[in-house]
């Protein structure tokens, strides 16, 4: 029996919906047929007698991509078409090699991170690149940190952002499998790594800081730092992350009034009217009350993206929105005080980004 199919046709026909469009509609023969997959010692089967849909078009037979891969102990992805992804359906197969390759969980096991891109470099030191991960909880809000550890247990290495592929367009989702790109360089082979997952907002202790060093302001001290080079690769570095810190130099506890903050990216090499904003990422206002030398710390993404979906190599400048005055109110005290704002190397950075 004759049946016309609309969508696009690419080799084994996906599962999911697609847009209408005439000028792609075929006409393909339903095909009754019992497929038989060996894997190994397993055996899967599927038919047509229990509901699912072959296909025969231009002599070749098309089945249901999820079904088969998922018979053959695979897992498959798909993104629908946007401006961003080059509008084409974004189709991912993960095999049983990639899923066993997935064997470094956080300690909260919300991800498990595998299959790592390690790069050995000449000069001794060697870089991580990128892997797969498996989102086993909700992570909206957190960042990824991957971190290589010596056999003493120390630190060689932490990875300056772990990016999802295309979490800016479409954030990961629970029970996902997904590539991510990371940029992570330590020294010694000897390394094993560890994962964990943290909220994009933290308080921690800093308990290094030199209160008394030159240019300490109180009762606080505020640092913006851009990501660490001159100029910055778009294929080696999908995202930026900028870390904003704010100390609470004071002998006393702070209950600090709510900051409002964003990151904005201006193209060009200065800010005004004339060139225009081409990225800009608000985060909720920053409040709360910080102990002594507590600081809050945030990891402030540019997801090297306009508003056309892909940026330009050019010349920006990155610059971080806050108030000139932050209120605060110190324990043991009935009134509140005003900081003027001045953090210790600015708030506005110029970019080179290249290719």
């Amino acid at each position: 029996m004759n049946k016309f199919w609309i969508g696009l046709l690419c080799g084994i026909t996906l599962c999911f919906s697609t847009a209408a469009i005439a000028s792609n509609a075929i006409q393909g023969v339903l095909f009754p047929s019992k497929i038989t997959i060996h894997n190994g010692s397993q055996v899967k089967e599927l038919s047509t007698s229990t509901g699912m849909t072959v296909i025969s078009y231009k002599n070749q037979t098309f089945i249901p991509l999820r079904s088969f891969t998922e018979a053959t102990g695979s897992i498959v992805n798909f993104q629908p078409a946007t401006k961003e992804n080059g509008n084409l359906n974004q189709i991912e197969v993960f095999g049983p090699t990639t899923l066993a390759g997935l064997n470094l969980k956080s300690k909260d096991g919300s991800v498990t991170l595998g299959n790592l891109n390690i790069d050995s470099r000449d000069s001794g030191s060697i870089k991580v690149t990128g892997g797969t991960v498996k989102i086993n909880q909700d992570i909206s809000g957190k960042q990824i940190v991957l971190e290589a550890i010596g056999p003493d247990g120390s630190i060689r290495g932490k990875s300056e952002f772990v990016y999802i592929d295309n979490e800016n367009i479409n954030p990961p989702k629970l029970g996902e499998i997904r590539l991510f790109k990371t940029l992570l360089s330590y020294a010694g082979s000897d390394a094993t790594f560890r994962a964990s997952v943290q909220n994009i907002e933290n308080v921690k202790l800093n308990s290094k800081q030199d209160l008394n060093q030159s240019g300490i302001t109180k009762p606080f001290y505020g640092m913006l730092v851009p990501p660490s080079g001159d100029v910055y690769s778009i294929a080696e570095r999908p995202v930026l992350p900028f870390n904003f810190t704010l100390m609470n130099t004071s002998d006393a506890s702070i209950e600090v009034d709510k900051v409002p903050l964003s990151l904005t990216v201006y193209k060009g090499n200065s800010i005004d009217s004339i060139n225009p904003i081409v990225y800009e990422y608000k985060l909720p206002p920053l409040t709360g009350k910080l102990a002594p030398r507590e600081q809050f710390e945030i990891s402030i993404p540019w997801y090297l993206s306009d508003k056309n979906g892909s940026i330009q190599p050019g010349n920006y400048v990155v610059s971080l929105k806050l108030p000139k005055q932050i209120q605060y109110q110190k324990d043991g005290t009935v009134t509140k005080q005003v900081w003027d704002v001045t953090l210790q190397y600015g708030s506005d950075f110029g970019m080179n980004i290249k290719k």
